[in-house]
């Protein structure tokens, strides 16, 4: 007996980043979210083809307008 999965279901795997970033005083940057108001560390998913580190330096500058 053969048993075909139902791709339809199938969840997708979407790898993520979070940075975390730190000032000279030891503060750490976070945000609050738009969607729940939480706050929390600023990152993302990672774009098909693009490196972890290009994705943290995207999501930061997207997310709070900083360069890193």
């Amino acid at each position: 007996m053969r048993i075909e999965p139902d791709l339809r279901k199938a969840q997708t795997i979407r790898p993520s980043v979070s940075a975390l970033i730190r000032n000279g005083a030891g503060g750490i940057l976070l945000q609050r979210r738009a969607d729940s108001g939480e706050w929390g560390l600023p990152g993302g998913s990672v774009e098909i083809g693009e490196s972890v580190t290009a994705a943290i330096v995207r999501e930061v500058r997207e997310e709070t307008g900083l360069t890193v």
